[in-house]
């Protein structure tokens, strides 16, 4: 399993849609994995990283992540052009 510390390089949530987003980098690559809150949810976090709901949803996402690593990653930003001074 990977280790969430060493992989997630950015995350937020959108109080729009209700999803969390966590930006991976993986092998130079980045991915974006969305999950709803209400499936983390399931797992409630009981205040210490080693209470019981606290691993599960820390397993569940990490198996989220393994998965979406599987996939094609993130396509590179477009390039900007920088902006000429007058």
């Amino acid at each position: 399993m990977i280790s969430l510390e060493d992989h997630i390089v950015e995350s937020r949530y959108d109080s729009l849609t209700g999803l969390c987003h966590y930006v991976v980098l993986h092998e130079g690559e980045r991915y974006t994995v969305s999950v709803p809150l209400a499936e983390l949810d399931k797992h409630p976090p009981a205040g210490r990283p080693t209470d019981p709901g606290s691993r599960l949803r820390r397993a569940h996402l990490a198996r989220l992540i393994t998965e979406r690593l599987k996939g094609e990653p993130d396509p590179a930003p477009a390039a900007t052009k920088p902006q000429e001074r007058a």
